[in-house]
């Protein structure tokens, strides 16, 4: 199943130049480790580190206070990416019909 996976990952970051990254936010659901590695703070180990949570999560953060979950990751480095992230590329408010 691994190589599944590889496979998914490798097809994905070819289109997320563009997707993963929206009004200079780097959405944390879709975000690849190069896209995640832009924020304040977070190198290659949080990077991979980060993707590595998000898989154990079911492949989707709830919420970016998630993030916490990292080791190594304090309050005071969410604080710093939270206002360069968002969880999901569509906003979380649907309008009702």
């Amino acid at each position: 199943s691994a190589s599944a996976s590889a496979s998914a990952s490798a097809s994905a970051s070819a289109s997320a130049s563009a997707s993963a990254v929206v009004d200079g936010k780097v959405i944390l659901n879709l975000a690849t480790e190069a896209d995640l590695r832009k924020l304040p703070g977070v190198g290659p180990k949080k990077a991979q580190a980060i993707v590595a949570l998000r898989e154990k999560l079911g492949g989707r953060f709830k919420r970016i206070e998630d993030l916490m979950r990292v080791r190594g990751l304090k309050r005071k480095a969410l604080e710093r990416i939270r206002p360069h992230v968002v969880l999901d590329a569509e906003p979380p408010q649907k309008p009702a019909k």
